[in-house]
């Protein structure tokens, strides 16, 4: 049955909402992992730690999407799966039959080996080298439907008779390019493979890559030229090479490696602390992004007050709102539909609708348009999806101060007129592109996307003529003028045209705190909630689902801790060292006799100082303190979700810049303060204190650049403002800027 199925369909391709949830239905998520590594292993690096298989399963559709291996990946569906997948689609998906140039062995074709963060340069350089007529082998071009990645790989390396690797600090850490790296030298050593280094960055390579001279290739333009020369002229193959010791054959990566572990960074030696990169200083421009629960759509920030409306640049003023970063989406609107079925799909029956049309029987939206935004609605298709997801329209004020801020600029991105890199505009694509696709320089003040250009916008305010609204921002095929943010139509509310889309908005508030709070009576820790729910973490703003828990309002201070010692007899770390680190003349230098009741060593103390919070404090010890307690350190995402609430602000406070009045840094007081000195201004969204400043604090989170460290989060007294989000230390480390607050998990 499943032959026959098989070749009854040469080529296929599935609506994206069917694949998502034919994941969901057939793999778990170690099953979905395992494919993933298999089939896609880049696409894996984008997972993150919790994150559901519906998830995971749309991102990997996105992977495959923007790689061009859609191909690709419904053939290895349907080879993994095969009974599910027929059972689910009717057929099974043939892919077309490997050409001879795949499968035929080129002593001139060149095999590109590279880290997965080097995918640009690498797919630059070997498009550069097709042009100069070499045929090149590269993974991401040259996998065929269906194929495993390591088998595309040895398949690769057979056909290809030069290996190029990219030597950069990424590509020494990537198992994959060790693997490559060591198979190539196998066929090297059968005189079949010339091995040429080309040294992007510098890097600490494995001893066995230093027996093949690397190129220098820091500066692109400037070392390519070279590159060529060195791949033309090849080196002569000696007719048999001298006895070398037996080789065990290189083994491929398990998917229990670590693939995408970042390269460490240069640090001094000693480092007992790594401070984090700096963030920009530009805090009032930095977008502010949550997550609407009930449809994922991520929404921008647009806080109350100000600005310049219309032509004439007229004061208006609105409240706080939360509006769509970008239009809804073929796919969003999709769950509203399938919710739904009642509601018409998208469709008219008009040759110029076609690219647009839904399937109004299966009611499924265009191939390939799941993230365009959603045309050929009504002015009553848009507000009846904003009711299902308890959103709605915005006015056209507050769509206009969304795309302008408050500067009165005349497009999203500033007063230059558009061009290729900013929108959609003036026919330039022939229709509608996907959201985002011109984020983040097209993006308004507030990081709303495609506000000028791609489609128009439905809004709530009534035109003046009856059963008309009006309609605000550009789309693909207004002339660049009408695409600036004042421009505005007055169409009739039923109107169904391919340029005319919506977005939504919410008026839900900024987190706030839940008033949900206890104290833990043995170790006298005041504990706050926090709600269960996404928020965005990392500098990369990667949405990440927690559930409920409680966390220390406060650090533990000195008092607490006191308490806990005479409790257990406990003797901390720097105790039995005989030493922390403490500040003196700019650095972190050992000074004996320092521990938590003499931060500063021998003539300090903490008499005066109890409701400060403890210091000289290691990992060890810290834990010790929770195992007494009953309680737990927090992982860095709690740590992190509880510092920054629901959105993506770059402060505990928000965005606005730091000073003195909202926390304790940058070695203004020159020590530790009282918990809770800077409350409530500099206190969290969920009113949790210090969470920037004071002292550092210790999460189990292991550092991804040097696994033997522990992250650090929340900066402190002796550190710059940016310091606030992460560093790392050992966990044995001691300093008189290092503290620990506990977490207790939700019932």
């Amino acid at each position: 049955m499943i032959n026959a199925l098989l070749s009854a369909v040469p080529e296929m391709d599935i609506p994206n909402d069917q694949l998502r949830q034919f994941f969901i239905k057939t793999f778990s998520d170690d099953e979905l992992e395992d494919f993933c590594f298999d089939y896609f292993p880049a696409a894996s690096q984008e997972f993150a730690p919790g994150m559901a298989v519906g998830r995971k399963a749309r991102l990997l559709i996105s992977f495959a999407d923007r790689r061009g291996q859609r191909e690709h990946l419904i053939v290895a569906l349907g080879k993994v799966r095969p009974e599910q997948f027929a059972d689910a689609f009717q057929r099974l998906p043939q892919p077309a039959a490997p050409s001879s140039a795949s499968t035929t062995r080129l002593t001139r074709r060149i095999f590109i080996s590279h880290a997965e963060e080097d995918a640009e340069l690498a797919r630059r350089l070997a498009a550069d080298l097709r042009q100069a007529g070499r045929p090149v082998w590269l993974a991401s071009d040259d996998i065929l439907p269906g194929e495993q990645w390591v088998e595309a790989i040895g398949r690769g390396l057979t056909i290809s008779g030069l290996f190029v690797v990219l030597i950069t600090p990424q590509a020494v850490q990537s198992e994959w390019v060790k693997y490559e790296v060591n198979l190539a030298i196998t066929l090297e050593r059968r005189l079949r493979m010339e091995i040429i280094p080309l040294e992007v960055a510098p890097a600490e390579i494995p001893i066995t890559w230093t027996a093949y001279r690397a190129i220098e290739f820091s500066d692109y333009d400037g070392h390519l030229p070279q590159v060529l020369a060195r791949l033309a002229a090849r080196r002569k193959m000696p007719a048999a090479r001298p006895p070398s010791p037996t080789l065990p054959p290189p083994q491929p990566p398990r998917r229990t490696d670590t693939l995408n572990r970042p390269a460490p960074l240069p640090l001094p030696e000693p480092a007992p602390v790594v401070l984090p990169d700096r963030v920009p200083r530009d805090y009032p421009q930095q977008p502010t992004y949550r997550l609407h629960g009930p449809t994922g759509i991520a929404l921008a920030h647009v806080p109350a007050g100000m600005f310049l409306y219309g032509p004439e640049r007229q004061p208006l003023t609105t409240g706080e709102f939360w509006l769509g970063r970008f239009q809804v989406t073929n796919d969003d609107y999709k769950h509203f539909t399938d919710a739904n079925p009642g509601h018409r799909v998208p469709h008219v029956a008009a040759d110029w609708a076609e690219p647009y049309n839904w399937d109004p029987v299966t009611r499924d939206y265009p191939p390939g348009k799941a993230t365009h935004p959603v045309v050929l609605v009504s002015w009553a298709d848009a507000k009846a999806f904003c009711d299902w997801a308890g959103m709605r329209l915005p006015s056209e004020q507050e769509w206009e101060k969304a795309a302008r801020g408050t500067d009165g600029r005349a497009y999203p991105w500033g007063d230059e007129p558009p061009t290729a890199d900013h929108c959609n505009c003036d026919h330039a694509t022939l229709g509608t592109s996907s959201v985002g696709r011109y984020s983040p320089q097209g993006d308004s003040p507030y990081g709303c996307g495609d506000m000028a250009g791609n489609v128009s916008e439905w809004t709530s305010t009534p035109g003046t003529a009856s059963e008309t609204r009006i309609v605000r921002g550009g789309a693909w095929p207004f002339d660049r003028q009408n695409n600036q943010v004042t421009y505005r139509l007055e169409a009739s509310a039923a109107r169904l045209t391919p340029y005319i889309g919506f977005r939504a908005l919410t008026d839900l508030a900024t987190d706030t705190p839940t008033g949900e709070r206890w104290t833990h009576l043995r170790s006298g820790i005041e504990f706050l909630r926090v709600p269960a729910g996404l928020f965005f973490f990392g500098d990369s703003r990667q949405p990440v689902e927690l559930g409920a828990f409680w966390i220390g309002r406060y650090e533990v201070t000195n008092l607490q801790f006191d308490h806990f010692v005479r409790a257990t007899g406990y003797r901390t770390v720097a105790e039995q060292k005989g030493y922390g680190r403490v500040w003196r003349d700019g650095n972190w230098v050992r000074q004996p006799g320092a521990y938590w009741r003499q931060p500063d060593g021998p003539n300090s103390a903490i008499d005066n100082r109890w409701s400060h919070p403890v210091v000289q404090i290691s990992s060890v010890d810290a834990d010790a303190f929770a195992q007494w307690a009953g309680l737990r350190l927090p992982t860095e995402m709690e740590w992190e979700k509880a510092a920054r609430g629901g959105d993506s602000r770059v402060f505990p406070w928000g965005n606005h810049a730091p000073s003195p009045r909202l926390l304790n840094y940058g070695l203004v007081v020159g020590d530790t303060t009282p918990v809770g000195r800077f409350s409530p201004g500099g206190d969290s969204p969920y009113g949790v204190a210090d969470m920037a400043g004071n002292v550092w604090e210790w999460t189990t989170t292991r550092y991804d650049r040097d696994p033997d460290l522990l992250v650090l989060k929340g900066g402190s007294w002796a550190d710059p403002e940016t310091s606030w989000r992460r560093g790392a230390a050992g966990p044995r480390h001691c300093q008189a800027s290092i503290g620990f607050r506990l977490v207790a998990s939700a019932a």
